[in-house]
C-alpha cells in the first residue's frame, strides 16, 4: 500500500462535493449533515477523498501507510467550515489513519468521526481507510476450518530473572509425537489478539497452503528494550524457550 503526493490544488468544490456547493456557498450545518449523509473517505479508481468539518487552524491526516507516521495538510474551502484532502493512492489496499485538527496551541490526534470502521492494536485504536477495490484477504476470516488451539508455556527464565507466560498455537487435530514445523512468532499474543494470526493459521492449514505447525507467540512487556538490545533475547530463546516446548510439544 502506497500512497502518491497528495493534490492540495483540489481542496475546491467539485467531484463528491457538487451537490453540496449546487446552491451556493453552504452554512456549517448542511456541510456537517452532508458529510454525515455521504460517509467519508470516499474512494474512487486511485484515490481517497477524506474531509473534516469545524473551526480549525490546521487539519492533517496522520497515517501508517509507509510505518512511520506521516502528516498530510488538509485544505479548508474558503468561507466555510469544510476541510478537504484529496490522496493519490494504490487501489485494492488499507491503511490505518488519524486526524489532527488544530486551533491555536490545541490539538491531538482522534479518530476520523465520519469513519466508523475501526482497527485496534496494543496502544489503542485507529480509523482504517479502505482503497477502491479493497476487500480482505479470504484467509483472514473464519469460514469454518477446524480451530487449533493456544495452551500457556511457563518459563523460569534465569536469563531475565523473571517467569514468563508464553503462548503456543497448537494445529487441529494436534497429536504428541508428530514432527510438526515450528514457527516463532515475536509480539506473538499480539498478532493473536488483535491480527486474528489464530484465524490466518487455521484458514492457511486447512488449504493445504502450509503444513499443520506449531507457533511459539513470544511476548514481551518491553519490545523496545528487548529486542533491539537482542543478545539477551537470543538466549532467552536459544537456551529456555526452545528447549522448554521441545519438552512439553512435538516438533
Amino acid at each position: 500500500m502506497k500512497a502518491r503526493k497528495a493534490r492540495h490544488d483540489e481542496a475546491s468544490p467539485g467531484g463528491v462535493f457538487a451537490p453540496l456547493f449546487g446552491a451556493g456557498r453552504p452554512a456549517p450545518a448542511a456541510v456537517a449533515a452532508f458529510l454525515a449523509e455521504r460517509g467519508f473517505p470516499v474512494a474512487e479508481p486511485g484515490l481517497v477523498t477524506f474531509a473534516w468539518s469545524g473551526k480549525a487552524d490546521r487539519v492533517e491526516l496522520a497515517h501508517w501507510i509507509n510505518a512511520n507516521p506521516e502528516r498530510l495538510p488538509f485544505r479548508r474551502v474558503p468561507g466555510t467550515t469544510l476541510w478537504v484532502l484529496r490522496l493519490p493512492v494504490e487501489d485494492g489496499g488499507r491503511f490505518e489513519c488519524k486526524l489532527a485538527p488544530t486551533r491555536g496551541a490545541d490539538g491531538d490526534w482522534v479518530l476520523d468521526p465520519l469513519n466508523p470502521i475501526r482497527a485496534r492494536d496494543p496502544l489503542g485504536e485507529n480509523s482504517v481507510c479502505r482503497t477502491h477495490g479493497y476487500a480482505p484477504p479470504d484467509w483472514t476470516s473464519r469460514r469454518g476450518a477446524p480451530a487449533g488451539r493456544i495452551v500457556s508455556l511457563t518459563i523460569d527464565s534465569t536469563v531475565f530473572a523473571e517467569t514468563r507466560e508464553e503462548r503456543v498455537y497448537l494445529p487441529a487435530g494436534y497429536a504428541a509425537g508428530g514432527a510438526y514445523p515450528l514457527v516463532v512468532v515475536h509480539d506473538g499474543r499480539d498478532y493473536a489478539t488483535y491480527g486474528d494470526l489464530t484465524v490466518a493459521l487455521d484458514n492457511l492449514i486447512t488449504a493445504g497452503d502450509i503444513p499443520p505447525l506449531l507457533a511459539l507467540l513470544i511476548q514481551t512487556e518491553d519490545r523496545m528494550g528487548e529486542y533491539p538490545r537482542g543478545r539477551r533475547h537470543a538466549r532467552y530463546v536459544v537456551n529456555e524457550l526452545l528447549p522448554a516446548a521441545a519438552a512439553g510439544f512435538s516438533f
